[in-house]
């Protein structure tokens, strides 16, 4: 007994292997259960379970596992040893996990798909036409007559600097007026409803309703059952004697005559001022200056036929050449007076390409800083005279010229960072207050976006010219 329970005691130590003795199986004889075997052999299966998520049935496990051959006879199925809670529910809520950690991983998957895409596609388009502004700018030139002179003075132009006398006539009405008298005059007709004639008088008067009196001018003799029209005038013409068509009463006749023998006027009775004309000092202003126009549209005329090889010409009379004849003097009595009138015209001619040249130049040099040049047209520069040398041969003109500037393509015009997250309406408010621009288009890409992106560089800016 005592060397069987020595080899017992020892089976697991470090001593050397020995042949096993049969033993006795007798009652006395303890068995120790070989529980460290048995545990791995479960937490091995524990592994396996998390390495593949499998719910267990009821039955329970059944495996063999070594068994020494000096112990009873093992039974055939050992439950598993648990350790503390089911398998089966640990393994059913891994899996609920596991699936919304799938879903979270699609949905931030998607969400960031969302996100790529927004800042990689989302893009505003804004198309602007930008408003004209008028600059304005002059330039002198000094004209030289080619035919006077041989060599042509450093930046001139050539041309032709010429005078000629033209002269004209014309008449011309006085607006003076002095009022002399007046009249108010008009036509009546005389009823005789008596079973005798009745004779009128010269100035017999005629009395309105309201009390104007008014005569007749000749002698006339109004026949029984009959009627005579006589002309009649205003006792004490005025302007307020106009009087419609109406009926007058004979105050010289007897009161039982005066209802059978009247008169009565059909047109009104106008009353006419009697005046004088006579000539005043802004009549011969007034001649001389419209018949000045005249001298130059003669001027032109023949300007025209004698200057066809230049494309521009200017003319201007001389004043201190004009020489003027008015028929009449100031306060003169007459319904209208005549003027002749003389005098030299200064004719310069020339082409304008060279000056047009140099006015698209100077304004270049005027554009403000910010824009850039748009148009010029020459054919819209006002050329004058400032002054001339007949007889040298040279002139100088000026000329007046305008263009068109429109802000430049790097212009910061429109702010973008203004516009980040606006709305599309908001967007149109902000570029229509601004007066650099006189239209606009914005597109949204994708057209389902609502607002502005908050990246700058998805916004794309193109001006139409």
């Amino acid at each position: 007994m005592a060397a069987t329970k020595k080899t017992i005691a020892t089976d697991g130590g470090k001593a050397p292997k020995k042949e096993a003795k049969p033993r006795s199986t007798s009652a006395k004889t303890k068995i120790k259960p070989i529980k460290v075997k048995v545990y791995k052999t479960v937490k091995k299966i524990e592994k396996e379970e998390k390495k593949e998520p499998v719910i267990e049935k009821e039955k329970p496990e059944t495996f063999k596992a070594p068994w020494p051959p000096s112990l009873p006879e093992r039974p055939e199925t050992v439950e598993k040893v648990k350790t503390g809670s089911e398998k089966a529910p640990v393994t059913m809520r891994s899996l609920g996990i596991y699936k919304k950690i799938a879903l979270s991983f699609i949905f931030l998957t998607l969400a960031l798909l969302a996100v790529i895409f927004y800042f990689s596609f989302a893009k505003v388009f804004i198309t602007i036409t930008p408003s004209k502004e008028r600059i304005s700018n002059n330039v002198i030139a000094d004209i030289y007559d080619a035919g006077k002179n041989a060599q042509a003075p450093d930046n001139s132009v050539a041309g032709a600097v010429r005078s000629f006398e033209v002269s004209d006539t014309k008449t011309f009405q006085s607006s003076g007026r002095d009022v002399i008298g007046g009249e108010a005059v008009g036509t009546a007709t005389i009823y005789n409803h008596y079973n005798k004639n009745q004779p009128l008088v010269a100035s017999t008067r005629l009395l309105t309703p309201d009390n104007k009196l008014f005569r007749t001018k000749e002698t006339v003799d109004v026949p029984a059952g009959g009627s005579v029209e006589v002309e009649i005038y205003a006792d004490n013409p005025a302007a307020d004697l106009e009087v419609a068509p109406t009926r007058f009463t004979i105050p010289g006749l007897w009161a039982g005559l005066q209802d059978k023998i009247y008169g009565e006027s059909k047109q009104t009775i106008k009353y006419e001022a009697q005046e004088k004309k006579f000539i005043t000092e802004g009549d011969v202003d007034a001649g001389v200056a419209d018949l000045k126009e005249d001298l130059l549209a003669k001027a032109k005329d023949q300007a025209d036929s004698m200057f066809s090889d230049y494309n521009k010409v200017i003319y201007t009379i001389d004043n201190n050449s004009i020489t003027t004849d008015v028929g009449g003097k100031v306060k003169d009595e007459k319904d209208e007076f005549p003027i002749t009138m003389k005098a030299s015209v200064v004719l310069v001619a020339f082409k304008d390409d060279r000056i047009s040249e140099m006015c698209k130049n100077k304004l270049l040099e005027s554009v403000p800083e910010g824009k850039q040049f748009a148009d010029f047209n020459k054919d819209e520069i006002a050329y004058t005279l400032n002054d001339s040398h007949v007889d040298q041969g040279t002139a100088t003109v000026n000329a007046a010229c305008e263009g068109t500037v429109t802000m430049s393509d790097d212009s910061d015009v429109v702010d973008k960072g203004k516009l980040l997250g606006l709305t599309k309406e908001q967007v149109n408010d902000y570029l229509s207050s601004l007066p650099e621009i006189s239209d606009f288009q914005v597109k949204f890409s994708p057209s389902f976006i609502s607002k502005v992106p908050d990246l700058v560089d998805r916004i794309v800016i193109n001006i139409n010219r």
